[in-house]
């Protein structure tokens, strides 16, 4: 059985006997037919650099969004502050603002991509999966502007 796309998770995987993705658990000939057709999984790590295109649209531009993603909940670290042997009270607000300061084993990974206001407003770049073993962020993007963004 050869390598196979995921039509759903975006992963390139081995399907089981059933015919089922082992990371999502769906079955690989099932098409999701919704937003995400004619889009690809873009994995971006810390020294990724994206070409000045819009990651949505293909628009030329200098603008830049933000994506984060942390490895601990800012409840879990606020919580986790509150309820120690030795409470902190300060840690527990600072855990409200960057858990990643406040837990000790916590990490924050922020990217920057590209995105016209247009697409800003109306269709907003969001995180499709995280790896944290490689410390990466997927999303998705056009697959005609796959080539053009490396």
């Amino acid at each position: 059985m050869p390598v196979q796309k995921c039509p759903h998770c975006y992963r390139n995987v081995l399907p089981t006997k059933e015919r089922k993705c082992p990371s999502c658990r769906q079955l690989i000939d099932n098409s999701p037919m919704d937003a995400r057709a004619g889009k690809d999984l873009l994995w971006l790590s810390r020294n990724t650099r994206l070409a000045p295109i819009c990651v949505q649209c293909g628009v030329p531009t200098e603008e830049k969004i933000k994506l984060q993603e942390f490895s601990t909940t800012r409840m879990k670290a606020f919580f986790s502050c509150l309820f120690r042997f030795r409470p902190q009270p300060i840690l527990a607000v600072i855990a409200l603002f960057r858990p990643e300061l406040a837990v000790g084993e916590g990490y924050r990974m922020l990217r920057k991509v590209p995105c016209c206001s247009r697409c800003r407003k109306s269709n907003p770049v969001t995180i499709h999966s995280v790896d944290h073993h490689s410390f990466r962020i997927g999303i998705l993007v056009q697959e005609e502007l796959l080539d053009q963004l490396k």
